[in-house]
């Protein structure tokens, strides 16, 4: 590919789009949705990623109908790029090119922009919101982190005076603060000075 469009980091393109396909479980990447842009005098550029209108489990009246359990759905899924396995896929194209994206998005992000789309019932964007939430869980190293959560004052018998533990991107207010990473997460609630701070 380089030799023909003198295109240096097509390697890393390749990740952005793997990557973008497992977050939103786009089963549409075939070969001919990966392209580059021929422009005068022989000079090619990146093609803007086009063509993601088969993610989130859009096929609602075949494969993914509503009414039916996503756990089920999200297994069934699959990449069409190099793997039938978004995770494989991803995981070689990292290796090869490293992480070449990251995302900024929100819980609350997702919930806003639903909440102001119209022409969709709430049994579909509530699915929406669901299958989001889970790629964004599984994916978490691939978002840029806002919030840490601090604990001030803890008691010393605990082990954990005044930590600070990094949130899951998706935890917004201290009602949701968790981790999984960490074993302290549970014992947020025991503490009356506890509070976020933007990083």
């Amino acid at each position: 590919m380089q030799r023909i469009t003198g295109l240096t980091e097509f390697g890393k393109y390749i990740n952005k789009i793997v990557t973008i396909d497992a977050l939103f479980l786009n089963e549409d990447r075939h070969m001919h949705n990966i392209a580059v842009l021929a422009g005068p005098k022989g000079k090619y550029d990146y093609c803007p990623i086009f063509d993601n209108g088969g993610g989130l489990l859009s096929d609602t009246m075949l494969e993914y109908p509503m009414g039916t359990e996503l756990l089920g759905l999200l297994k069934s899924v699959r990449a069409k790029t190099f793997s039938h396995d978004f995770d494989t896929q991803l995981a070689i194209s990292e290796q090869l090119y490293g992480e070449n994206i990251k995302f900024h998005y929100t819980q609350n992000d997702v919930n806003h922009l639903l909440d102001t789309v119209g022409n969709y019932d709430d049994e579909i964007k509530e699915r929406v919101k669901e299958i989001i939430f889970d790629r964004m869980r599984k994916y978490a190293y691939l978002f840029e982190k806002k919030y840490k959560i601090c604990f001030f004052s803890v008691k010393s018998g605990l082990g954990i005076n005044d930590e600070i533990v990094e949130a899951c991107p998706l935890c917004l207010n201290c009602e949701r603060v968790w981790d999984w990473r960490y074993p302290i997460f549970a014992l947020h609630r025991l503490f009356q000075d506890c509070c976020i701070r933007r990083t």
